[in-house]
């Protein structure tokens, strides 16, 4: 560093330290409504560069020094690539520190759209959600925010400052409505005959079909000691298409302890779902079982996840169905930073039916992806290889699913407080039997807080 570097830093220390002193001293008297500041902290104001002036302006709107914020950004606008990105936080700031904390969400939230990167901005928009009781933006970017904590005691405050937002209000709800077409509704095969000489009847066939998801999800979350809680959770769904035999109701509970600690949480509970096929009998289950799952922070940018579960499933329409099924997933997520994660996953599977026709083992991969882009576009991205062997007791089969999905959330055109997204997802399945080889897309368009 030369000696000239040396002393003009020295100097903006010394200019930016002296405007305070004004700042401290005149302050609190009264100044003309045009000009909030005494004359001195204008002309000291006038030799700061850009980087200072962005800092002195950061702290006077959150010290609430409101009016001198305004007056100097007022009169000495912002310049340079960042100047606009700059002055919407800056505008943000005023309007928190006026308590006006819906416009402030709002320029937060558009300057982020603009540059996903501001682990400031983010910060100070995961506070403005809180206040508003917006918890499940707040959580998002608390989350998110977690990536870019320094210290393993910074990333234990946010995931302390994340516990008590569960915790200060103990029931959740929340609905969603989503239009959802899709080309392949039953899972069947596009094949006209198999073997190339079993002519399959149209019935047997893939169907198209146009439908909207709408549904219902709450949570109960109690605590019960330092480190104890208890969670109860549940959702109803109900899918609509222009095939009403495919009209479907779907519901889901969970009831589980969870023991924290300072990197994670382990928890034992109940798990329990049915879904009835209105005009399908036969498709119609209810599954119930224990669950075991466990979540642990090696860095504050790795997590690892893993869920041991055992289901037994009922079928009305054949006990022949009727299944018991264990599972085991692991999920690893590395967050390169507040707007890039990346998980990778691995699971197995053991359905033992008592038609050998439906007991197979399943083995997955996958690979998911989120990154957040400028102009308010956020993508997830999954892709997942499964590989299924069914008993060799069965009709000799194997089969190879491949689904892929893309999300598109565009986080600066709220409606009603709600950011639009739009996933696409292709299935595939390559069965050595070509009664069950099957592809499919889908598309459904819904509505999301967290962002």
């Amino acid at each position: 560093m030369t000696a000239g570097t040396t002393n003009n830093i020295a100097k903006g220390r010394q200019l930016f330290g002296a405007l305070l002193v004004l700042l401290a001293t005149f302050g609190s008297e009264p100044q003309a409504a045009a000009n909030p500041l005494p004359p001195q902290a204008y002309e000291e104001y006038e030799n700061f560069n850009e980087g200072q002036r962005v800092r002195l302006l950061i702290q006077l709107a959150k010290s609430g020094n409101v009016e001198a914020a305004q007056s100097l950004l007022q009169r000495f606008p912002l310049q340079g690539p960042h100047a606009a990105n700059r002055r919407l936080y800056l505008e943000g700031l005023i309007l928190k520190s006026q308590g006006k904390l819906t416009a402030a969400r709002d320029k937060f939230r558009a300057t982020l759209a603009s540059d996903p990167s501001l682990t400031l901005v983010r910060a100070d928009l995961a506070e403005t959600l809180v206040a508003l009781e917006e918890d499940e933006g707040a959580k998002h970017h608390l989350r998110l925010l977690e990536a870019e904590a320094p210290t393993e005691e910074a990333a234990l405050g946010i995931r302390s400052f994340i516990d008590q937002i569960d915790t200060r209000r103990p029931y959740t709800i929340n609905a969603y409505l989503a239009l959802a077409p899709t080309t392949n509704i039953n899972n069947r095969t596009y094949r006209k005959t198999v073997y190339g000489i079993l002519d399959l009847p149209e019935n047997l066939r893939a169907e198209d079909a146009l439908g909207i998801a709408a549904g219902i999800n709450g949570s109960f979350n109690k605590r019960l000691g330092d480190d104890l809680r208890a969670i109860i959770s549940g959702n109803v769904e109900a899918r609509l298409y222009d095939h009403k035999e495919y009209h479907s109701i779907s519901t889901s509970q969970a009831a589980e302890l969870r023991h924290t600690f300072d990197r994670g949480y382990a928890s034992v509970g109940l798990v329990a779902s049915q879904d009835v096929s209105i005009y399908a009998e036969e498709l119609s289950y209810i599954s119930y079982g224990p669950r075991l799952a466990v979540s642990y922070a090696v860095t504050p940018q790795d997590e690892i996840r893993s869920v041991l579960l055992y289901e037994w499933q009922d079928y009305q329409g054949s006990s022949d169905s009727d299944s018991g099924m264990f599972s085991v997933d692991l999920d690893y997520t590395h967050a390169f930073d507040s707007t890039f994660t990346m998980t990778a996953s691995a699971g197995f599977r053991n359905t033992n039916a008592k038609d050998d026709v439906n007991t197979y083992d399943t083995w997955s991969g996958g690979l998911s992806v989120y990154k957040e882009f400028g102009h308010g576009i956020t993508v997830d991205l999954s892709g997942e290889v499964r590989y299924s062997e069914f008993t060799p007791d069965a009709l000799s089969r194997e089969d190879w699913k491949y689904i892929g999905s893309i999300a598109l959330t565009k986080r600066d055109f709220a409606i009603f407080g709600l950011a639009p997204s739009l996933q696409y997802t292709y299935v595939e399945n390559d069965s050595s039997n070509e009664f069950f080889d099957f592809y499919g897309h889908s598309v459904e368009l819904k509505f999301t807080k967290a962002f």
